[in-house]
């Protein structure tokens, strides 16, 4: 991945982008959304856009679905970013005695958050 992150630091949509979302950041214009990049890129612009940005403050990259979740988070974990994932709530219609763990790590993502830890 390291040879398509340099690659993508050194395009100049990558820098322009990044300088737009530094620029609406330090206006506190929120949230910037970013979207239109297919599979590959999107993971590898996300990386290196998190790289930059977690430094200034937390970011947020809702994705699609699970799987999706999950494989930017390794890859962001992969590059040394640090990330939490929240995980999907599964929605339960009769009374039963449930584990709370999910409930609790969601709690614990959003905590993290606010802490900026």
């Amino acid at each position: 991945m390291e040879n398509i992150t340099s690659l993508i630091r050194r395009d100049k949509e990558f820098s322009a982008s990044l300088a737009a979302a530094e620029a609406q950041l330090a206006a506190d214009k929120l949230p910037i959304i970013v979207n239109g990049l297919t599979d590959g890129a999107e993971t590898a612009y996300v990386v290196e856009a998190a790289r930059d940005l977690c430094a200034v403050c937390p970011v947020l990259v809702l994705t699609e679905n699970d799987t999706a979740r999950d494989r930017l988070a390794a890859a962001l974990t992969d590059a040394g970013v640090k990330n939490s994932v929240y995980k999907r709530r599964d929605h339960v219609f009769h009374n039963i005695a449930a584990s709370h763990d999910t409930e609790r790590e969601r709690l614990s993502v959003l905590i993290s958050i606010l802490s900026s830890d």
